[in-house]
């Protein structure tokens, strides 16, 4: 697939996610009979919100920057046996995708909680 397609469906999906808001927050003031403003909505976000983010964000950038280097250092032949041992054996890389995903989230919860306890521990 090409770049530009993906940009495409990436804009699409945003615009999709949009519209979706915008139908949810019509439906709402339809049925409570009184408006609801996205501001309302993010009210009561606090900065452990946005910090997580910021983390997510962080690890995020350093996960495709490892792909990017990645695929600039492996040959095509490894490759192809990476390819091949997923098609053998789908379920292994399923189990690595989970323990992918389980440590980033570890990660980020470990920053989180050394952030805040630097925070906690300046004032």
């Amino acid at each position: 697939m090409a770049t530009f397609q993906m940009i495409i469906i990436v804009i699409i999906i945003l615009i999709a996610g949009a519209i979706g808001l915008m139908f949810a927050l019509q439906s709402a003031q339809y049925f409570m009979g009184r408006p609801i403003s996205i501001r309302k909505i993010f009210d009561g976000l606090k900065a452990k919100i946005w910090m997580t983010a910021g983390v997510g964000i962080f690890f995020f950038i350093f996960y495709a920057t490892i792909v990017l280097i990645g695929t600039n250092y492996i040959n095509s032949e490894i490759r192809i046996k990476i390819f091949y041992l997923m098609r053998k054996d789908p379920i292994l890389f399923v189990y690595l995708g989970l323990v992918l995903f389980v440590t980033t989230s570890l990660s980020i919860l470990v920053v989180r909680s050394i952030i805040k306890r630097i925070y906690n521990s300046r004032g």
